[in-house]
């Protein structure tokens, strides 16, 4: 099968652009040619020229929009011409777009259906479910959303509670096809590290991600803080954003809570994530974590609010907090998980068996390429 992936972040978008590289390299893997598109043109392909996947295929492409200006450039009658001719020339079976911001692609669905090509979308656009001022925001940046991913001939949601709000919104249910994001739970497994050792602590709470508004880290922060833990447990919180000089300048000098910084070596993010015990996202919104699915099939006990994806996937096996009261509940759920080492061992176990059972990325590409036949059948 051939595959024309168009990506529409970049790598500060951490979540989507990890997502488009491991879709695209499984992709390849499961023997399908994929040619990547972005707003900056077409790149070369994913794979060799039987499919199979070389290690670095993926890790030098640019995905993502850097300004407004080349967003609105996508518009132009050369960008419509430049992609009119990938079409051509690859002549794929399918079109993949994968979106956070979908009107950047609005043109695209019409020039693939003139061309017979089905199209295929992802939303990654985060959402919180409630009756919150953060639920009606979902809402309302779903309907924005909905005249440009319309005409797709599926589209992609990470759980039931996201395809409930794109049908109150008005998008057609046999459109759409809950896939949940996943891992490869094979590299992301329990495994022996040093990381405990080496910053000296006998239990480690960890946040992995952007730090932003969204992703509510000064309120784990703030808890943890507060909840004067002995001096060995340790918070530490991996990651770069706009709020990461606030953070730094209230927290940076407290002797439990260790900033690192982005982490780009993945064997270094794997490395931590053996040598913690505890994963914790308050997230205001969220599509579905990747972060929190890799720190599942680690192994480790987690929390987090129960936004986007989250509640389907830590039911039974993890904490999840109602987006409403979260500072009281947070508090008492790291209290519980710090000073109960064998809850911790038991979540952890839990959660492993969560992903093995639902979340692989395996299974996640399998179903994926029976997506797009669907798509190709239903034009």
């Amino acid at each position: 099968m051939r595959v024309l992936f168009v990506s529409a972040g970049d790598e500060h978008i951490t979540g989507v652009y990890r997502y488009d590289r491991e879709v695209t390299s499984g992709l390849a893997q499961m023997g399908a040619t994929v040619q990547v598109f972005t707003p900056e043109g077409p790149r070369r392909e994913a794979g060799t020229e039987d499919g199979t996947a070389k290690k670095d295929d993926m890790s030098d492409i640019g995905f993502f929009l850097k300004g407004v200006g080349q967003s609105i450039s996508l518009h132009s009658k050369d960008r419509k011409r430049t992609f009119r001719s990938v079409l051509d020339e690859f002549r794929p079976d399918v079109v993949h777009i994968s979106i956070e911001t979908s009107v950047l692609f609005s043109p695209l669905p019409k020039l693939c259906h003139e061309a017979g090509i089905p199209v295929v979308g992802t939303q990654h656009q985060p959402m919180q479910q409630h009756a919150t001022l953060s639920g009606a925001f979902s809402v309302a940046s779903y309907a924005m959303m909905l005249p440009f991913i319309k005409d797709f001939d599926r589209l992609i949601v990470f759980s039931e509670d996201q395809k409930r709000i794109m049908e109150r919104v008005g998008m057609e249910p046999e459109r759409m096809v809950v896939l949940p994001n996943a891992v490869d739970e094979k590299k992301f497994s329990p495994g022996p590290s040093n990381f405990r050792e080496e910053i000296g602590a006998s239990c480690v709470v960890l946040f992995v991600g952007r730090l932003s508004i969204q992703k509510n880290i000064s309120l784990l922060l703030d808890v943890f803080v507060r909840s004067k833990f002995d001096p060995s447990v340790k918070l530490v919180v991996v990651g770069g954003g706009d709020q990461e000089t606030t953070l730094l300048a209230s927290y940076g000098k407290c002797d439990n809570v260790i900033f690192t910084g982005p982490i780009r070596d993945e064997n270094r993010i794997i490395e931590i994530l053996r040598g913690s015990d505890i994963f914790a996202l308050p997230s205001r919104r969220e599509g579905l974590s990747l972060a929190l699915l890799e720190a599942m099939s680690v192994g480790l006990a987690c929390v987090s609010t129960e936004v986007g994806g989250h509640r389907e996937l830590l039911e039974g096996c993890g904490f999840h907090l109602a987006p409403t009261g979260v500072k009281t509940q947070l508090k008492m759920a790291l209290r519980h998980l710090v000073e109960n080492p064998g809850l911790r061992e038991l979540l952890g176990r839990q959660a492993r068996k969560r992903i093995h059972e639902r979340y692989t990325l395996r299974g996640m590409i399998s179903r994926l390429l029976d997506i797009y036949r669907e798509a190709g059948a239903n034009l």
